[in-house]
């Protein structure tokens, strides 16, 4: 079991794992770290993954907004010790800005393993995703670049726990009939033969 003493069982937590820009764009951790400074104290953000400047990056911006103290950076770890990770949280999010890549090009696998995961979702209401995740069904889905918002989505789930048991339970069923490597092969072949 891996300990991360900044972490206490009286935090609620929500987690983003993964790199932390792609093609040196943003993915939305600016607006995870700016979302606590909507929420109480002992909410915290977990961070698995990312190259160390861009963990520099956030660092500067969790400083200057003045909650490092309740980021955790952990960077990458090894694929055997993600569960471990993933356990600590409550939540996780995946709030991508709304640009190009992010709204048509992307294939959010992410999104997949998040759904997995048996963790509540929120992400941002951009094509790619609203193909995947249905707000109020298998996540809560909000604007991107709304970090207020995303603390008020953050909020709602530890509120109303039954909402995340729904979100969970729906979430983790699409990923297993809809979404497995097994269904995407499935596709592909019928795509082919069509």
């Amino acid at each position: 079991k891996i300990d991360i003493t900044e972490i206490s069982e009286h935090d609620f937590v929500f987690g983003y794992i993964g790199t932390l820009k792609t093609m040196n764009m943003e993915k939305g951790v600016y607006d995870c770290v700016s979302a606590l400074t909507f929420l109480p104290l002992n909410f915290k953000f977990l961070i698995v993954g990312g190259e160390i400047n861009d963990i520099d990056y956030y660092k500067k911006v969790a400083k200057e907004k003045k909650v490092l103290d309740r980021c955790v950076f952990v960077g990458k770890v090894l694929h055997k010790d993600i569960s471990s990770y993933v356990s600590m949280c409550n939540v996780f999010v995946a709030p991508f800005p709304e640009n190009e890549h992010y709204s048509y090009f992307m294939s959010p696998l992410k999104i997949f393993e998040y759904m997995a995961s048996k963790r509540p979702i929120i992400s941002t209401a951009l094509p790619s995703i609203t193909e995947v995740l249905k707000d109020g069904e298998n996540a809560i889905l909000i604007e991107p670049g709304d970090a207020m918002e995303l603390a008020r989505a953050i909020q709602k789930i530890k509120d109303n726990p039954e909402i995340g048991i729904k979100l969970v339970e729906n979430a983790y069923r699409d990923v297993s009939t809809n979404y497995t490597w097994k269904k995407r092969a499935e596709n592909i072949i019928k795509f082919i033969n069509s």
